[in-house]
């Protein structure tokens, strides 16, 4: 059978619906595809203070609420992370922490806890060929990631 023939035996209500109903479903694909959020990181709340050391390279970094940054940074060379908590504002003490760990091995779970006035930290951990679980606390907020930065 011909197009044109299947087309002359719908009724004009019938293409009119079926039009409709094509535009509607692309239009909710096509927002589908506009709405989806980036995977891209907000910008940090705290700037990197180096305190990891000569040759750490800021690799990662999570907003902790609205009160700090925790930032993971990789030292090529010796294959070692270090995580830190840096505070945005200033003042007196907050309860701050960070902590660092290879994924597969919670034996190598290192934190840093306490009231502090700036950041938590440095730790540090070995996890060259393997994923890490990181994150902190800064004041009342608290930001994590778990098997994250494999290799």
């Amino acid at each position: 059978m011909e197009i044109g023939s299947r087309i002359r035996g719908i009724s004009a209500s019938t293409m009119g619906r079926r039009v409709a109903t094509f535009g509607a479903v692309a239009g909710i694909a096509a927002a589908s595809v506009i709405a989806v959020p980036g995977t891209a990181n907000a910008a940090p709340i705290a700037a990197y203070n180096g305190v990891c050391g000569p040759g750490f390279t800021v690799i990662d970094s999570l907003p902790v609420g609205n009160e700090g940054t925790v930032y993971l940074t990789y030292q090529r060379s010796s294959g070692s992370n270090c995580a830190v908590s840096i505070r945005k504002g200033t003042g007196g003490t907050v309860p701050m922490s960070v902590f660092l760990m290879r994924s597969d091995d919670s034996s190598t779970w290192i934190s840093d806890e306490g009231d502090y006035t700036t950041y938590a930290g440095p730790v540090w951990v070995n996890a060259r060929g393997a994923c890490v679980d990181w994150g902190g606390v800064v004041g009342g907020g608290y930001s994590h990631r778990e098997n994250d930065h494999c290799g």
